[in-house]
């Protein structure tokens, strides 16, 4: 805890993630509600507006849904095994403990409260980030980044949002957990990475596709 990195992620969340912060945007506060769900139906909604797109075949289709399916599963169970791996605090025990953590850069807070509710479960990594990551990585593998779709949202009902690349919505659902107070940008980084790397090991590995009998 006592390094420049952690006080950096310490005070930005702090800031943006209270749940009565006035740093925090009403847009970025809408995109912490949004993506408050596991996201599983949005990510196969933006998988299918890339499968038209391309006009994939049937096997193309149930190939590419597949390995979406594949690896969100992966990269959740690897997540969590780095969670109770490293078993680091949640913004809200960091930020409450803040006076007695041994980093003179921090100062704690002990009545604060995140925007969002905190899962019973360790910070680090995002998995909300990781999912979106090894989601958007495995599409932009077989179907190419730059699709135009539009999702909406269990935990939002009424709002939709509409984005031009798997990357972009992706990277929007990993920053979502920092304006939710619920991760550090550390852990988001990390989750992003993690499930990228899962993303390019499933497409490469598994449901190959077979040249046809000359």
């Amino acid at each position: 805890v006592a390094s420049g990195a952690c006080a950096q992620d310490f005070n930005e969340i702090k800031a943006i993630g209270s749940a009565a912060s006035t740093a925090r945007t009403p847009q970025q506060t809408e995109t912490a509600r949004f993506w408050y769900d596991a996201a599983t139906r949005e990510w196969h909604a933006a998988a299918r507006k890339g499968l038209a797109d391309n006009a994939a075949n049937e096997w193309q289709a149930a190939r590419t849904l597949a390995l979406v399916g594949m690896a969100m599963f992966d990269v959740t169970v690897a997540s969590f095994e780095t969670k109770f791996h490293f078993n680091t605090w949640r913004p809200i025990t960091a930020i409450r403990a803040g006076n007695d953590d041994g980093n003179d850069a921090t100062q704690g807070a002990p009545n604060w409260t995140p925007l969002c509710v905190t899962p019973p479960f360790p910070e680090h990594n995002s998995t909300h980030a990781a999912t979106a990551a090894a989601s958007a990585g495995v599409l932009a593998r077989t179907l190419g980044d730059r699709h135009h779709f539009s999702v909406d949202s269990k935990t939002l009902p009424g709002v939709s949002r509409s984005y031009s690349s798997f990357s972009e919505a992706a990277a929007e659902e990993g920053v979502s957990r920092l304006y939710c107070g619920i991760h550090f940008r550390s852990g988001m980084a990390m989750g992003l990475a993690q499930g990228d790397a899962v993303a390019a090991f499933v497409a490469r590995e598994f449901v190959r596709e077979r040249k046809p009998n000359t």
